[in-house]
């Protein structure tokens, strides 16, 4: 059986033009045959209970000042804009005013890599990244282990 395991995103990755001091990143990797589009459609396939929790976040962070029916809050991972993309590494996430976060999935020699960076602007954006932590990790294993059975 497969597994996926806790990572470090190849050094040619494109996020790392990004990253701050401070920032948030995590990775984890896993063998798989699949390229770097499949893995990309798969990993952004929500279970249900993790799209429940999707849209109820998009329900609790109105109140915050993230207006969670426009095209800045989607209201499920794969809606997100790619904003990088070659024929080994996308991204996909979006910028606004309390933070900015991106979603790399990247294929490099037999492994796919799914990894999040986060840039917070602001108290609200560390509040909300303190807030989604405990589900972000439940998700993003739920989806590496569906990507290490792929």
């Amino acid at each position: 059986m497969t597994r996926f395991r806790p990572s470090i995103l190849p050094p040619h990755a494109e996020i790392y033009e990004r990253i701050l001091p401070g920032d948030f990143l995590d990775c984890y990797s896993c063998e798989t045959d699949l390229d770097v589009q499949d893995a990309a459609a798969r990993a952004m396939e929500l279970p249900r209970w993790a799209d429940c929790l999707m849209r109820l976040r998009n329900v609790l962070v109105v109140p915050f000042g993230i207006e969670a029916k426009n095209e800045q809050m989607p209201l499920s991972p794969a809606d997100f804009p790619v904003t990088y993309q070659n024929e080994t590494e996308i991204q996909l996430g979006l910028d606004d005013k309390h933070l900015n976060f991106r979603i790399t999935i990247m294929r490099h020699q037999g492994q796919i890599y799914l990894s999040t960076w986060v840039h917070t602007h602001n108290l609200m954006g560390n509040i909300y990244l303190t807030i989604v932590m405990p589900f972000h990790k439940i998700i993003i294993r739920n989806r590496m282990a569906y990507l290490a059975r792929s």
